[in-house]
């Protein structure tokens, strides 16, 4: 038998393994490849305002985001810095389990999760915590 398996940007060599150990002969049909921009300087300079404190709340709606932002603040020798950021600092806002569970693997807990997985559900998210902050803190 074999079985086509579309990939969503990454490998996914556990559903691959599980299906040949099972005898099926998998094709691996890649759709689409996340990769990092040929201009780096906006994440380089996200991850510096992040470390820096100069962004309250940062949304994630793809575990390959959170890769991305800390290979290159890897490279840039901020890695360690943002991940603090991230973790005590910055409210962090995610879609869905897969991408809340890529920002777990860094010991990250967002603050703010979706009720659906789409980006609108996290604006609305967003802005009502944002509201709920606001009402507790009484404004800046």
């Amino acid at each position: 038998m074999t079985v086509a398996v579309q990939l969503y940007g990454e490998d996914n060599p556990v559903l691959v393994e599980g299906l040949a150990a099972r005898g099926a002969t998998v094709l691996e049909i890649p759709l689409y490849e996340w990769a990092l921009p040929e201009d780096e300087a906006p994440l380089v300079r996200l991850v510096q305002e992040l470390v820096d404190g100069r962004i309250d709340v940062v949304a994630f709606t793809s575990s390959p985001q959170i890769k991305h932002l800390t290979v290159v603040a890897e490279r840039i020798g901020l890695r360690d810095q943002l991940l603090k950021a991230l973790r005590e600092r910055a409210m962090v806002a995610v879609v869905g389990p897969v991408c809340e569970a890529a920002l777990r693997e860094h010991d990250i807990t967002p603050r703010i999760r979706a009720d659906k997985g789409t980006m609108g559900a996290l604006v609305h998210r967003i802005a009502d915590y944002l509201t709920q902050e606001e009402h507790v803190h009484g404004g800046a």
